[in-house]
């Protein structure tokens, strides 16, 4: 039996505590940016209402921030090219449309499951989607239960809306990762065995 040195019995241990160390690095990452989100969310509103009004300001903040995570998504997913800006530009424009909040809000959850789980995270299968599905309707919910009405009840919101999201790499995503068993023989190893058991007559 060969070691963790460089085996069928050691790679496949190895590649599975990269992906460990990889979901770690996601779900904190997630939990940070969720917390900077939370702490900005006030002071870039008021910041931005003062030349655009609070109308604006409100759903410009939003967007931002779902740029920001749209690229840390980017980042993650090790993407080259900026898939993600068309449906950011989409969301954006819907900004300006005049949309009600909630409709606008979404909007937002439907190009964030987009962006996530159709561009940067998609992989085979409905693993994905639905743990989209679970996320995103599940920190919607939570918002909802909360009811924010004023400033500070809606960076609360986003910040819970945004931790919820991190769960998003903790039971998943299928991006296409396959776990392979340490004691199955190689491809070669197994042609061997089989030409062994052909010529001694067992095959």
């Amino acid at each position: 039996m060969k070691d963790s040195t460089g085996s069928a019995f050691g790679s496949p241990l190895l590649n599975l505590e990269k992906e460990i160390k990889t979901m770690r690095n996601h779900f904190s990452g997630t939990i940070w940016f969720a917390l900077a989100c939370g702490l900005l969310f006030v002071p870039a509103t008021m910041a931005l209402g003062i030349f655009a009004g609070p109308y604006w300001a409100f759903r410009l903040v939003l967007w931002g921030f779902l740029a920001g995570y749209a690229l840390l998504l980017r980042r993650w997913a090790n993407a080259r090219t900026l898939s993600c800006l068309f449906p950011l530009t989409l969301l954006l424009a819907l900004v300006f449309v005049g949309l009600p909040r909630v409709t606008f809000l979404v909007a937002a959850l439907v190009i964030l499951a987009w962006i996530r789980s159709g561009i940067y995270f998609s992989g085979p299968g409905a693993r994905a989607w639905v743990m989209e599905l679970g996320v995103s309707v599940g920190g919607a919910m939570l918002v909802n239960m909360l009811s924010p009405h004023s400033l500070l009840t809606w960076a609360l919101a986003v910040w819970l809306f945004f931790l919820v999201q991190s769960l998003f790499f903790v039971l998943g995503p299928d991006n296409g990762a396959t776990w392979e068993d340490p004691f199955k023989p190689e491809p070669f190893e197994q042609a061997r065995q089989r030409a062994e058991r052909i010529l001694s007559g067992d095959g």
